[in-house]
């Protein structure tokens, strides 16, 4: 898979921050990103490997709008709404340097992230299960609206905070909602052993 090559993103910025932005590194920022590097590897390797074997479009239809699949959704809405309103309230208030207010931008970022890559797993299968070409276009579109708002919010982040702290934040979130977003929507926490869990 390529889930691997997106936690070197982690590698490439603690070299890159500090030549490309002037970023002192420091301890945190080197202990972080080993943490974070384990962490990635662990889930990676642990991960579901059983294939979504599904057969039908109504079989779809039944996993997403399951009620646990629905509060999720809401729970990320929610997530996303209020942190967009902290950061605009803090900086309006001039506390737009803050760090409570910049870990909103990374969070909501790795959220997108998640929901863009949680949006193509759906259009993979809508397409093949041969769905209605409705559901195929709100599909791409839903891709192309978290992509770029991943890329907005992560680079209005980056543009006001440091690279070894928003990437670091970004990836972790990405990762841990694109796990609870798949095992969620897809049921594949109900095929995890023990020792995945």
């Amino acid at each position: 898979t390529l889930a691997p090559f997106g936690s070197m993103s982690l590698i490439v910025n603690l070299i890159l921050a500090p030549l490309l932005h002037g970023e002192t590194l420091e301890h945190i920022d080197l202990i972080s990103t080993a943490l974070v590097m384990v962490g990635l590897v662990t889930c990676i390797t642990s991960g579901s490997k059983v294939p979504l074997l599904l057969e039908s479009m109504s079989e779809l239809s039944a996993l997403i709008l399951r009620p646990i699949c629905i509060l999720y959704f809401l729970a990320l809405v929610f997530f996303v709404l209020s942190g967009m309103v902290h950061i605009y309230l803090e900086e309006r208030a001039g506390n737009g340097a803050r760090k409570s207010v910049g870990i909103f931008y990374p969070l909501i970022a790795g959220t997108f992230a998640s929901s863009t890559a949680l949006t193509a797993k759906v259009m993979s299968q809508v397409i093949k299960l041969k769905g209605n070409i409705l559901l195929i276009i709100l599909c791409v579109l839903g891709v192309v609206f978290f992509a770029v708002s991943n890329m907005t919010v992560n680079n209005r982040g980056l543009s006001n905070h440091s690279p070894l702290f928003i990437v670091p934040v970004f990836s972790t979130t990405f990762l841990a909602t694109n796990i609870i977003g798949g095992g969620v929507f897809f049921n594949e926490f109900s095929t995890f052993t023990p020792k995945q869990w």
